[in-house]
């Protein structure tokens, strides 16, 4: 009888083991393809699809860019996204498809007016369509790490700035003494 428990005992922890390191055949989820797009400076932008580098080239001047090409051919073609510049709801960055080239656009700080939707600048990521090559989607982020480095944060510099004044006075009140 204990060796019959035994036995039982080491089947299942095999099957057990085998269950969770064999991959499911139905079901399974395919991933969808990542576009990330990333300004760090009005000048710098980097972007990935799957990991892998873009060329970008800065046109015609700061917070302008021509992803020349996207290896990627999006199926609906021809579409515009928006995210919101970070601190304010009035300017954007923007990705636009120029139709029929297999060239983005991309631009920040823009003004636009009218109703739009727009997505928050960060992790929030937007569907864009299917990569016609594989049929599978793909997903467009945007960071605007640019503006988030230049937008001065008074409260905590401030604070430091009152703090050292503070120690300065400590300081001379004790020299003086």
């Amino acid at each position: 009888m204990l060796n019959f428990s035994k036995t039982l005992l080491a089947a299942l922890l095999i099957a057990i083991a085998a269950g969770l390191v064999v991959q499911p055949g139905f079901g399974a989820s395919i991933t969808d393809h990542q576009l990330v797009i990333i300004e760090n400076s009005s000048t710098s932008l980097s972007v990935t699809y799957d990991g892998t580098p873009v060329p970008v080239t800065l046109s015609p001047g700061p917070d302008n860019w021509l992803l020349n090409p996207l290896p990627v051919n999006l199926s609906p073609s021809a579409f515009s996204l928006l995210w919101f510049e970070p601190g304010t709801s009035t300017l954007f960055n923007h990705l636009a498809e120029i139709p029929a080239s297999g060239q983005f656009f991309v631009s920040s700080d823009t003004p636009i007016f009218g109703t739009f939707s727009a997505q928050s600048n960060g992790f929030t990521y937007v569907n864009a369509g299917l990569d016609n090559s594989d049929g599978v989607g793909v997903d467009i982020t945007f960071r605007d790490h640019g503006d988030i480095a230049a937008t001065p944060d008074t409260g905590t510099t401030g604070s430091l700035f009152a703090l050292s004044l503070i120690g300065l006075a400590f300081l001379r009140r004790k020299m003086t003494c």
